[in-house]
């Protein structure tokens, strides 16, 4: 988004298109599904399609990965004909009928099951299949048939889950495959510690939670707990047990270990001596009775704990110290490689001239006839005579030398030319070691502040609901404790969901709740009692908040480089954020030009990334700081930073200025400034920019420029004074159009030698919600 014009104003929204987490996980499952393997069959793969198109038609990509998953575990040429088959003609089958699959829900299992003895009969064509192939055919047809209604109910967990709760999904993975993986292949008393733990897991869950869940740990855990040789085969037992469990809980205890007894029988009866054995004897007499002994009330509370859907935030905040502790000593770990660049590049025991006395004696003098006699004898006279030749600045071969070797050396043009090289040699490593020790403490400084960026990124950490924990925070002052907010983007604006304790009473909801949002929004807002404890029973509260009304923020922008320039120093970003807060920033760059365009861009990126990552506004500005003056040490690089903050929900606005020129906000026909003056961003350690706070209303503008626009005013007077009498004058309402006239009148009176000049501006104008 940086140095880009913009578009008319209700397409100023720019939508980012990413891959959620859930679709992430659903094609990794993919991949395994397809992979998976009983006796050399592949049955798993197009059930595991089917029960996704079910669900969400539009999820029919996920053939690819799962057709790589199979491709890649088929070792059989004959086999990879038959699935290739298969997939094709489930592919066409599906483009046929799909308007079907959606009224006929029975329809897409056949078609499923059809694909697979298709592509089977279709693959004997080549090779004669035996009796025995015939019969494998027909079972794997029966068995995908099964594996379809088995995964459709299986795979629901993907759509019901709320918003957040993959990403604790994710966290509580993470901690349980590394306690299973810390366990390994540890056994006591021949039983596997980690299989009996997910298979414990397994019937519990099924007792206690449903076919859902059951599933969405024994995928996930497999995939954690066993390496890929092992995969399948867990993949495949765990799946076939837990579901099989949770059919039959309906029937208690002893129905969820029917099931999965029933789902155990299954695995080895299908795959025989070939598969691998989870669970001896002596484990599935354990799990049986730790399930008769353990009360159903504590089997409830362990699966309340690890479920999907707790809206508890414990274990991430865990993992987020864990990672935070990590960036620590990484940090610390940089800053003492850091210190290498301060080490002596050469061992420094011998001095120049020691080291050209010993290449003398032992590369020229050693075979002379008089060696012993200079070097043993004369030894004293010969050093002294060796330092004058060496320390004289001009030595001429028929001039005044030194006795030694006016007398006896028969060597001294050899000698001569030695020193002379060796004095030259000398010099340039003078030169060259300046220039190193200059190169190594810019090193250190470098990885000194980038060691610093990762001390203050793990310190103040990533809060992915930072807005949300600003609410709490609000609201707490106001007396009212909340466990939890979430902010969801429900396409046409954002809602607000409320967990908290019951109000015991006291109408918490409606005395304090309700008046602080329909203050915070500007138009007020909805509530709507999602779960109420006094009618329920429940124990907790959850409320929904539905601001009537949100603002937009459409954006125009133009830039210009100075006259003769072929690249512009200023840089411009605008984005809207997750928890709909909308920043608008304009960076200039040092100077002018291609280097001062690389650095302007790359201060709007840091940004933009920090912001999006989940830090404040505060912490990003520091972080960003520090960050350039990493990339700007060594030289004299800096940049300006000029940011408007809008938050979407309130019409509140922060101004933030780091050696940036004036901003202004035009309200009708009245126009305010908005002056900073501040050092740029990575000049020095400490930063602290001007900040500015301001309530804006729909219709509102907010022009945002650099100091080359205010440069080219030609005016005697304040130059300020006529750049806002340019803005009263322009009287359009579109973004685009109000830059570009700005520009226009700018330029026809300006001066003669411009600089680089960029102009951002927005307008604020209501949606419904």
């Amino acid at each position: 988004m940086i140095n880009k014009k913009v578009f008319p104003p209700k397409e100023m929204e720019l939508k980012k298109s990413n891959i959620s987490l859930r679709e992430l996980m659903l094609i990794l499952i993919g991949f395994i599904m397809g992979h998976a393997s009983l006796f050399n069959i592949y049955p798993f793969g197009l059930p595991f399609i089917s029960s996704i198109i079910l669900k969400d038609k539009n999820k029919a990509y996920l053939i690819l990965p799962v057709f790589i998953g199979t491709f890649t575990g088929v070792k059989n040429v004959n086999f990879l004909w038959k699935y290739g088959l298969a997939y094709i003609i489930f592919t066409l089958l599906i483009l046929t009928f799909k308007k079907e699959i959606n009224i006929k829900k029975w329809l897409l299992p056949f078609l499923c099951s059809a694909s697979i003895i298709m592509g089977g009969l279709l693959s004997f064509l080549w090779v004669a299949p035996s009796y025995y192939d015939i019969i494998l055919l027909i079972l794997e047809t029966l068995l995908s048939y099964i594996s379809v209604i088995i995964l459709s109910e299986g795979l629901t967990f993907f759509y019901t889950l709320e918003r957040g709760n993959v990403e604790k999904l994710i966290a509580l993975t993470i901690i349980s495959g590394s306690i299973l993986k810390l366990i390994g292949n540890t056994v006591f008393f021949g039983v596997s510690i980690k299989n009996l733990i997910i298979s414990a897991i397994i019937v519990f869950s099924a007792f206690a939670r449903g076919t859902g869940e059951v599933f969405g740990y024994g995928v996930i855990l497999s995939l954690l707990a066993y390496p890929s040789s092992l995969l399948p085969w867990a993949l495949t037992f765990y799946s076939i047990a837990g579901c099989f469990a949770s059919f039959l809980k309906k029937y208690g205890k002893i129905g969820v270990l029917a099931g999965f007894l029933i789902g155990y029988g299954i695995y080895h009866y299908y795959i025989g001596l070939r598969s691998v054995n989870f669970l001896n004897y002596q484990s599935l007499i354990l799990i049986l009775i730790a399930t008769f002994l353990i009360p159903e009330a504590v089997i409830k509370k362990l699966e309340n704990t690890l479920s999907l859907n707790e809206e508890s935030s414990g274990d991430i905040n865990i993992l987020k110290d864990m990672i935070n502790t990590q960036m620590i000593e990484l940090a610390n770990t940089l800053e003492e490689m850091g210190k290498i660049y301060k080490y002596p590049i050469r061992d420094g025991n011998l001095n120049p001239l020691e080291d050209s006395i010993l290449k003398i004696k032992n590369r020229i003098c050693r075979d002379c006839a008089l060696f012993k006699a200079c070097w043993d004898r004369d030894y004293k006279s010969t050093i002294a005579d060796i330092f004058k030749l060496y320390t004289a600045k001009e030595v001429f071969l028929d001039g005044d030398l030194p006795r030694l070797f006016k007398v006896r050396c028969g060597k001294l043009e050899e000698i001569y030319r030695f020193i002379k090289m060796d004095k030259e040699k000398n010099e340039l490593k003078k030169v060259l070691d300046a220039m190193v020790r200059e190169i190594s403490d810019i090193s250190f400084e470098k990885v000194k502040h980038f060691a610093s960026c990762l001390k203050m990124l793990a310190k103040k950490g990533i809060d992915e609901n930072r807005y949300a924990e600003d609410l709490k925070e609000e609201l707490s002052k106001e007396g009212i404790n909340v466990e939890n907010i979430i902010i969801a983007d429900e396409g046409k604006g954002y809602s607000y969901y409320i967990i908290k304790r019951p109000c015991m009473g006291n109408r918490t909801c409606e005395v304090k709740i309700m008046p602080f949002f329909e203050n915070a929004f500007i138009k007020g807002a909805d509530m709507l009692k999602v779960d109420c404890p006094l009618r329920s029973g429940k124990e907790k509260c959850r409320i929904k908040i539905v601001p009537r009304s949100f603002l937009s923020v459409a954006v125009g922008y133009v830039n210009i480089p100075k006259e003769g320039a072929s690249f512009s120093g200023d840089s411009a970003t605008f984005f809207e954020t997750v928890g709909g807060q909308y920043y608008m920033a304009l960076s200039d760059g040092m100077g002018v030009g291609e280097k001062a365009r690389n650095h302007s861009e790359k201060t709007l990126l840091i940004f933009e990334n920090l912001i999006e990552s989940g830090y404040g506004l505060e912490d990003a500005i520091r972080i960003l700081n520090s960050a350039m003056q990493v990339y700007g040490s060594g030289g004299d690089s800096f940049s300006t930073l000029d940011i408007t903050f809008i938050d979407l929900s309130s019409g509140m606005a922060e101004f933030v200025k780091a050696g940036a020129v004036s901003s202004f906000i035009k309200r009708k026909d009245k126009v305010e400034s908005l002056r900073g003056s501040a050092l740029p961003i990575g000049v020095m350690d400490g930063i602290n920019p001007v900040r500015i706070r301001k309530k804006l209303m729909p219709q509102d503008m907010v022009i945002m420029v650099t100091d080359g626009v205010m440069d080219s005013i030609k005016s005697e007077g304040d130059k300020e004074e006529k750049f806002i009498k340019i803005i009263e004058s322009i009287k359009t309402t579109n973004p685009q159009e109000f830059a570009e006239k700005i520009l226009k009148k700018v330029l026809e009176g300006s001066e003669e030698k411009r600089d680089d000049m960029a102009i951002l501006v927005g307008l604020v104008w209501e949606r419904k919600n």
